[in-house]
């Protein structure tokens, strides 16, 4: 479902299932931009190697539960949703990230 948002919005959406496939997918797609649910087990521990690796790839990490948040919070420097999500809010979030870079690229304002 949150990819149909993410492309009906313009954004190409591209998936993972674990860490092995999103560090594939982040290698191989060179994304402007990760959403995290920080809620998966498995992707809790995605963040610190690929800050590692991405140390400028901006990410919003998702959450269900505010002891999730907070412990997101300290782990990221991004923006941290709680689910159930603001997709308007989503959509405003990745846009404030996205900006810089459209700037950049002669393509936002």
């Amino acid at each position: 479902m949150l990819s149909r948002v993410l492309e009906s919005a313009g954004y190409e959406a591209v998936l993972a299932r674990d860490i092995p496939e999103a560090m594939e997918q982040v290698q191989a797609a060179r994304p402007d931009l990760l959403l995290l649910d920080m809620e998966n087990p498995s992707q809790q521990s995605l963040l610190q190697p690929l800050r590692e690796a991405e140390p400028d790839l901006p990410v919003i990490l998702m959450t269900g539960w505010r002891s999730g948040a907070n412990r997101a919070l300290r782990e990221s420097s991004g923006p941290v949703l709680e689910k159930p999500l603001d997709l308007g809010l989503l959509l405003q979030r990745i846009e404030e990230l996205l900006r810089p870079a459209l700037s950049a690229e002669g393509r936002g304002a």
